[in-house]
């Protein structure tokens, strides 16, 4: 399938609609101080595609259940940063499908500006919300990393198939494969290699996401509150967290130097998540200094600063995840889309009413 490049992609780095300021200067450690991480050991019954959860320095707000999301937002130490550029849909629109157009996710230099498309999201076809990722330099190829199929409405979830770096890109390399291979969904290729999982609502009442990735863990994404919103000057947060398992979360509890655990000392019994206890790895970060320029604070599905801290996972699987939490943000930008649309097309139909 014939890709065209857009007009930022060989010449983004002078272009001043898309430069951040100066970020500060990243941190390797969570506090003032090294941390020494315990070293984990491998449960010799665990099954070989389980996850693995290793890395130093540990951030701190994987220490166990009793970190708060306070906490947690205020010890979150990202080790790299993407830019997300979609300018989303406006409040004042048509309720019409977005155009098919690619959205680029941005690296950056080391003053904080965005360099050049490390990945690109494609849609196939202008009225379809399925869509896959590519690496931002691979115009003929086009092998995707993931592919996503979405379809507008409610009880139709979307579903991912994510690629493993170790075995190269997915098997559907050409234009027609993939739109086909997309248009199948949960019944193709995906489900009989067991690569693919459902992206499901927590709630009727909740915006907040929660899937299991074949090999990698259970996941989500949730929308933070004022407290945590307020803790990283954003007018919106999406939050990123992998569930760590109980035996996960108690060999991830640090010891210092003298042999002491972590802090005080002390561990809140505090009600676990049924399904693990969450771990901060990602957050969507949009505000007036990182949102995609054409964008406003009504803006739903607009672009915005990913920020990563994927040290908690082994390196063997940590680009993986990277793929995963791109895949799944668009994911996220998308819903908000579709809920705008649904409000506009509510509206529309009180006013004719």
């Amino acid at each position: 399938m014939a890709s065209t490049a857009p007009p930022y992609y060989h010449a983004n780095t002078t272009e001043a609609s898309l430069t951040a300021p100066t970020l500060p200067p990243y941190t390797e450690h969570a506090g003032d101080r090294e941390i020494e991480l315990a070293s984990l050991s491998r449960s010799t019954s665990a099954s070989s595609s389980a996850p693995s959860y290793v890395h130093d320095p540990l951030p701190s707000h994987a220490a166990g259940p009793s970190s708060s999301s306070s906490s947690s937002s205020s010890t979150f130490t990202p080790t790299k940063q993407l830019q997300i550029q979609t300018q989303g849909k406006s409040m004042l629109s048509c309720p019409t499908p977005q155009p098919a157009e690619q959205i680029p996710v941005f690296t950056l230099t080391a003053h904080g500006h965005l360099e050049r498309p490390l990945y690109l999201s494609v849609r196939p076809r202008a009225r379809s919300g399925s869509c896959f990722l590519m690496h931002g330099d691979d115009d003929e190829a086009q092998a995707p990393l993931s592919m996503t199929t979405y379809r507008f409405g409610p009880g139709r979830p979307p579903v991912v198939e994510l690629a493993d770096p170790a075995q190269g890109p997915l098997p559907s390399s050409s234009g027609g494969e993939i739109e086909k291979e997309m248009a199948e969904g949960e019944a193709g290729s995906g489900a009989q290699r067991g690569t693919n999982f459902k992206i499901l609502g927590r709630s009727i009442f909740s915006r907040a996401v929660r899937f299991e990735a074949p090999g990698l863990g259970t996941f989500g994404w949730r929308y933070a509150g004022s407290k945590e919103r307020a803790d990283e000057g954003a007018a919106s947060l999406l939050v990123c967290e992998v569930f760590l398992p109980a035996s996960a979360t108690d060999s991830l509890i640090s010891h210092d130097e003298s042999g002491g655990r972590r802090g005080n000392g002390k561990r809140k019994e505090k009600k676990e998540d049924k399904k693990g206890t969450p771990c901060r790895i990602a957050q969507l970060v949009r505000n007036e200094t990182y949102r995609s320029p054409g964008s406003s604070r009504s803006s739903a599905g607009n672009g915005g600063r990913l920020m990563l801290e994927l040290r908690i996972f082994d390196e063997k699987r940590q680009e993986r995840v990277e793929w995963l939490v791109v895949t799944t943000a668009l994911v996220m930008l998308k819903r908000e889309v579709d809920r705008r649309r649904s409000q506009q097309i509510a509206a529309i139909g009180v006013v004719a009413s």
